[in-house]
């Protein structure tokens, strides 16, 4: 016991700080919407945060408009020419905070109406500024926006919503089932939504938090367990007053042992499914599939719940094409049987970033995996760096030398790549990124992320962050237990 409680002792000391943090930047990570328009600004970060070269995801797109370029991503709208040689914000009528700017595309209609689509919110350009456009009873995260014709297609995570001018209803449309469609779910992801509660709605995200607050106070009234009795013995032995001190310091203990008593459990569970989402277990669970847990968030009749990313429509076979957390699916209608396509290119699971037809019937394809041409009518796939041809469908790595974030070719400088830590890869000599652009705030629920994962420790404790949280999950597992075995010993006792 002498030993137990010394090991309990220390470890709490080196891994308080860190589970304020985990707690802090979990219950941020758990409502992205309520904090979307919180912004950190990247000069506070390490280098490695802030925008150089284009990189770190600001530009996943370009537009043109009018006698102009857009160049969209990460962090807003900006309004350039053909050579880069002005770079203005075009982001007036948007909501503010990094989260809501996050643009994944820009259409044009055939009636001359201008759409563009944040996280959130779809918005129509009017006379100077965006306009936001209501979707009734629309609550999730847009993915795509694209279009055929003068069908406006709006692409959620679960759902597509279809609208024709003037643009101002919008019809839900649920894919149907693909062929042999069975009732399962990603295990990584019923992990991570346990973790976070998620897998029980907001009731579930609200538990969480509380045991995220659970694991606050433990972390701070173990602090003061351990330094108040030496604070008490010094102002003793200088006869000043320590009713004070004596109070808190019972308070603190009574508070540590009921808290951790009674969440034991739960600060166990989340404790253990946070290692999972990280290598190495990550590993173990990212490919498997198992049955939804019922009455949970995932026991949907909605088979394509959280899974949409992308859309386009393909004249030269003349289906549709969507992209999703399970691949390539091609249909003949908006309400037609999704076909499962097995040669298409290999995407990084955390989703697709470039999705451009660069001339008819062939696409670019670009990820975190890499970037490929495919010539979807011939079902051929070739790597866009090497021209090699990808035979088939492999399993795509997270993340390939080449992490391909965006994608531009409507300025004077062609084809531009752009890699989210190397930034903007051209043939001819790119433009130097505009200073203005460096220290553009990044969203406090990225940067809670970051802060989630390690990835912000990198330099202070170790270059890889997914040791960092296998760590943490092992000796936060020891702390706990150790921590209750104690009390119980002590109880028993009494």
């Amino acid at each position: 016991m002498k030993s137990l409680r010394k090991i309990h002792k220390w470890l709490g000391l080196v891994l308080a700080i860190f589970l304020i943090l985990f707690a802090l930047s979990g219950i941020a990570l758990n409502h992205r919407k309520a904090f979307s328009t919180i912004g950190i600004s990247r000069s506070l970060l390490p280098n490695s945060y802030q925008y150089s070269n284009w990189n770190n995801g600001l530009i996943k797109g370009s537009f043109v408009f009018d006698n102009a370029i857009l160049m969209y991503g990460g962090s807003g709208i900006w309004l350039t020419d053909s050579t880069l040689s002005t770079f203005e914000p075009f982001n007036k009528g948007l909501k503010n905070g990094a989260d809501n700017r996050k643009i994944s595309n820009i259409i044009k209609m055939p009636n001359g109406t201008v759409f563009t689509a944040g996280l959130y919110d779809l918005y129509a350009r009017d006379n100077d500024e965006w306009r936001k456009i209501e979707i009734t009873n629309f609550d999730d995260r847009i993915t795509d926006i694209t279009n055929k014709g003068d069908s406006l297609i709006v692409l959620s995570r679960s759902d597509i919503y279809l609208s024709l001018p003037p643009y101002l209803t919008y019809t839900k449309i649920q894919i149907q089932k693909p062929i042999n469609y069975e009732k399962e779910v990603s295990l990584f992801k019923t992990i991570w939504n346990i973790h976070s509660g998620e897998i029980f709605g907001l009731a579930g995200k609200l538990v969480v938090d509380i045991v995220g607050g659970v694991f606050i106070v433990l972390a701070v009234t173990g602090i003061l367990y351990t330094f108040l009795p030496k604070i008490i013995r010094r102002k003793k032995k200088r006869a000043k007053r320590i009713r004070t001190d004596i109070k808190l310091l019972n308070k603190s203990v009574k508070w540590h042992n009921k808290l951790g008593a009674l969440f034991i459990v739960l600060m166990i569970i989340i404790t253990i499914t946070g290692s999972f989402l990280r290598p190495p277990l990550m590993i173990a669970v990212i490919t498997k599939n198992i049955s939804p847990i019922p009455f949970s968030t995932m026991d949907s009749e909605n088979p394509w719940q959280d899974k949409l990313r992308a859309i386009r429509y393909d004249s030269t076979i003349n289906k549709w094409i969507v992209s999703t957390s399970s691949g390539f699916f091609k249909l003949d209608s908006l309400d037609s049987t999704p076909k499962y396509i097995k040669k298409a290119p290999p995407i990084s699971p955390m989703g697709i970033n470039v999705f451009e037809e660069l001339e008819k019937g062939k696409w670019l394809i670009a990820s975190f995996s890499g970037a490929f041409i495919w010539d979807v009518e011939q079902d051929i796939t070739y790597d866009y760096y090497t021209n090699k041809r990808v035979e088939k469908s492999k399993q795509a790595r997270p993340v390939a030398s080449c992490a391909v974030s965006g994608f531009s070719n409507k300025t004077v400088y062609g084809r531009v790549m752009f890699e989210y830590s190397k930034g903007a890869t051209s043939s001819l000599t790119y433009p130097e990124m505009p200073k203005i652009l460096e220290h553009l705030p990044m969203s406090l629920w990225n940067f809670a992320l970051e802060v989630h994962v390690g990835r912000m420790y990198r330099g202070f404790i170790a270059n890889n962050s997914f040791i960092f949280i296998f760590l943490s999950g092992v000796l936060s597992s020891i702390l706990l237990v150790s921590g209750y075995y104690i009390y119980m010993k002590r109880s028993n006792k009494r």
